[in-house]
Protein backbone atom coordinates (compact mmCIF):
# COMPACT_ATOMS: atom_id res chain seq x y z
CA UNK A 1 0.00 0.00 0.00
CA UNK A 2 1.01 3.62 -0.91
CA UNK A 3 0.68 5.11 2.42
CA UNK A 4 2.68 2.29 4.11
CA UNK A 5 5.50 3.54 1.76
CA UNK A 6 5.03 6.77 2.52
CA UNK A 7 5.40 6.52 6.62
CA UNK A 8 8.31 3.85 5.85
CA UNK A 9 10.29 6.55 4.07
CA UNK A 10 9.43 9.36 7.07
CA UNK A 11 10.52 6.93 9.81
CA UNK A 12 14.10 6.53 7.85
CA UNK A 13 14.37 10.19 7.06
CA UNK A 14 16.95 11.79 9.62
CA UNK A 15 14.58 15.05 9.35
CA UNK A 16 11.30 15.99 8.34
CA UNK A 17 10.70 15.78 4.57
CA UNK A 18 8.51 17.89 2.39
CA UNK A 19 5.94 16.97 -0.21
CA UNK A 20 8.28 16.86 -3.50
CA UNK A 21 10.47 14.98 -1.34
CA UNK A 22 8.79 12.51 -0.80
CA UNK A 23 6.81 12.56 -4.10
CA UNK A 24 10.30 12.09 -5.88
CA UNK A 25 11.22 8.87 -3.37
CA UNK A 26 8.21 7.12 -4.51
CA UNK A 27 8.98 8.08 -7.98
CA UNK A 28 12.71 6.47 -7.96
CA UNK A 29 10.67 3.45 -6.10
CA UNK A 30 8.45 3.21 -9.27
CA UNK A 31 5.69 3.93 -6.91
CA UNK A 32 2.96 6.12 -8.08
CA UNK A 33 -0.61 7.81 -6.72
CA UNK A 34 -4.07 7.73 -8.65
CA UNK A 35 -4.41 10.87 -7.45
CA UNK A 36 -3.99 13.83 -9.97
CA UNK A 37 -2.31 15.50 -7.03
CA UNK A 38 0.17 13.73 -5.25
CA UNK A 39 1.26 16.78 -2.92
CA UNK A 40 -2.82 17.27 -2.00
CA UNK A 41 -2.78 12.97 -1.16
CA UNK A 42 -0.09 13.21 1.53
CA UNK A 43 -1.75 16.02 3.34
CA UNK A 44 -4.84 13.41 3.53
CA UNK A 45 -2.75 10.72 4.30
CA UNK A 46 -0.98 12.28 6.80
CA UNK A 47 -4.66 13.36 8.45
CA UNK A 48 -5.06 9.36 8.05
CA UNK A 49 -2.13 8.24 9.66
CA UNK A 50 -1.11 8.64 13.22
CA UNK A 51 2.08 7.74 12.27
CA UNK A 52 3.04 10.99 10.60
CA UNK A 53 3.25 14.56 11.97
CA UNK A 54 3.23 17.63 9.68
CA UNK A 55 4.57 20.58 10.28
CA UNK A 56 3.08 23.64 8.07
CA UNK A 57 6.02 25.00 5.62
CA UNK A 58 8.62 22.34 7.09
CA UNK A 59 7.62 19.18 6.18
CA UNK A 60 6.45 15.56 7.59
CA UNK A 61 7.90 13.63 10.22
CA UNK A 62 7.84 10.48 12.42
CA UNK A 63 5.28 11.60 14.76
CA UNK A 64 6.82 8.74 17.51
CA UNK A 65 10.01 10.90 17.34
CA UNK A 66 10.34 14.40 19.16
CA UNK A 67 11.69 17.14 17.06
CA UNK A 68 13.64 20.04 18.95
CA UNK A 69 13.41 22.85 17.09
CA UNK A 70 9.48 22.82 16.49
CA UNK A 71 9.73 21.63 20.29
CA UNK A 72 7.60 18.85 19.60
CA UNK A 73 7.19 15.84 21.96
CA UNK A 74 5.05 12.55 20.85
CA UNK A 75 1.75 12.08 23.55
CA UNK A 76 0.98 8.89 24.09
CA UNK A 77 -2.80 7.61 25.13
CA UNK A 78 -3.65 4.26 26.40
CA UNK A 79 -0.55 3.05 24.55
CA UNK A 80 -1.51 4.73 21.03
CA UNK A 81 -0.04 7.61 19.71
CA UNK A 82 -1.88 11.04 19.39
Amino acid sequence: MIDDEIVEMIRKASAPMMSDEIVSGLARKGITTAATDPVQYLRRMAIRRREVVRFHGKGYRDAARPWKPEGYEPTVKKGRLT
